[in-house]
């Protein structure tokens, strides 16, 4: 069995939300979007994840089994991107474009504590 992270996504808004309507609107979709993708990923695991009330939903023990494991994966995914947007960012301000470099011998002379 391979879940696929887009439905990993969904199912931990559901568990952030507290109900299917709440964590469609979050991420866009429409509530008979997300509540099939996971029916979906329901029948992929072989059990629900979910117990669906009048006001929400609540985890079942394969959902709360699930739930730490999609925690780190979304942890890592916002890391990963963040280390991507710190490496392009420091990429950027480490350049220095020719035309610049003789201001910077000048401006190392008149004010030698400034980092340039």
């Amino acid at each position: 069995m391979q879940l696929k992270w887009d439905d990993l996504r969904l199912f931990l808004a559901v568990c952030d939300e507290g109900s299917l309507s709440a964590a469609a609107r979050i991420m866009g979709l429409g509530q008979a979007t997300l509540s099939r993708r996971i029916a979906e990923m329901e029948a992929q695991v072989g059990e629900p994840l979910f117990v669906r009330q009048s006001q929400g939903v609540v985890l079942t023990d394969m959902g709360r089994q699930l739930l730490p494991s999609v925690q780190r994966m979304a942890e890592w995914a916002t890391q990963a991107t963040h280390s991507l947007t710190t490496d392009k960012t420091d990429r950027i301000s480490n350049r220095m474009s020719p035309s610049i470099a003789p201001q910077t011998v000048l401006i190392k002379r008149v004010s030698p504590a400034m980092t340039v």
